[in-house]
């Protein structure tokens, strides 16, 4: 039976904020979470990481926000190795206090990766170990991923609002410029001769300072235009 996996915590700059999560089994595991963490600071470590947890009472109006400040329970190195692979806490507490029963299984519930706190639907057997890393490594590449994602639509979709804003903003080359630009290239292509499907190409493109003055039109047929795109040719 597979175990589930659900990301309890992210730490941001030394604060644990809490991730959505939906059902009460998956609320529940995260209070289960809460309950490790302040009982793993039995044994206060000196060189690991300093957290806090901000905690909301009340409702409403009389809603007041506490900063819970959590004993470094960790060590500088058990803190780095937690980067390399997914950390569970009841290696750590089996190793610094005597934990027995309910306790100790709740520990091995808990684990921490890459400033994530992830917490499982049960707590896993040793052969399911590896089977809990490997669903906690999934769950940050696909949050990386999403992200990076939305990062890309995000861009594309700022692109295109510059795109049309430039088109609105562009100018027709006027009338008299395209006469005389017509006559000064005998209403054929500069570059191969020909005399259908002309355009009216810019020689330095309006996206790279050029005017729509005649020195800097040409005519061009529409294979040659096409050929010289966006360059200075």
């Amino acid at each position: 039976m597979p175990v589930l996996v659900f990301k309890a915590f992210n730490c941001l700059e030394g604060d644990l904020v809490a991730e959505t999560m939906t059902g009460g089994a998956a609320v529940r595991r995260r209070g289960l979470a809460l309950g490790v963490l302040t009982s793993m600071g039995a044994n206060p470590r000196q060189d690991g990481p300093s957290w806090s947890i901000e905690l909301v009472t009340g409702k409403g109006a009389t809603a007041r926000t506490i900063k819970l400040p959590l004993e470094r329970f960790l060590s500088a190195d058990e803190y780095q190795r937690s980067f390399e692979s997914p950390l569970s806490f009841g290696s750590l507490a089996t190793t610094s206090t005597e934990l027995a029963g309910e306790l100790a299984a709740d520990h091995e519930s808990v684990w921490l990766y890459r400033d994530a706190l992830y917490v499982t639907e049960r707590p896993p057997r040793r052969p399911e170990n590896e089977e809990v890393v490997l669903r906690i490594k999934a769950l940050h590449f696909q949050d990386d991923q999403a992200l990076k994602r939305l990062r890309e639509q995000v861009a594309n979709f700022e692109a295109i609002g510059r795109a049309r804003e430039d088109s609105k903003g562009r100018q027709p080359i006027p009338d008299d410029v395209k006469l005389f630009v017509w006559a000064r290239d005998g209403g054929a292509c500069v570059r191969c001769g020909a005399t259908v499907d002309l355009h009216f190409d810019h020689i330095i493109p309006l996206s790279r300072g050029g005017g729509d003055h005649a020195e800097n039109i040409q005519l061009l047929c529409r294979s040659c235009n096409l050929a010289k795109g966006n360059r200075l040719l």
